[in-house]
C-alpha cells in the first residue's frame, strides 16, 4: 500500500485511496506498507513491514 513516514519513519500512514490508476498519490508516497494477501485489518499502532522509497 502506498504510505507517508512521519516521526522520523517510526510512524507509516497509508493513503485512504490505493487505486493503481491515482499517479498523484504514488508521486505523494515516500513508503509501501506491505501486506500479506489475506491480512485482516490491523489497529493503530500495531507493527507493520515498510520499505521506505
Amino acid at each position: 500500500m502506498r504510505a507517508r513516514l512521519s516521526d522520523g519513519g517510526t510512524t507509516v500512514t497509508p493513503f485512504d485511496r490505493q487505486d493503481s490508476a491515482l499517479l498523484a498519490i504514488l508521486s505523494e508516497a515516500d513508503a509501501l506498507l506491505v501486506r500479506p494477501m489475506g491480512d485482516g485489518p490491523r489497529k493503530a499502532g500495531d507493527m507493520v513491514e515498510v520499505i521506505a522509497l
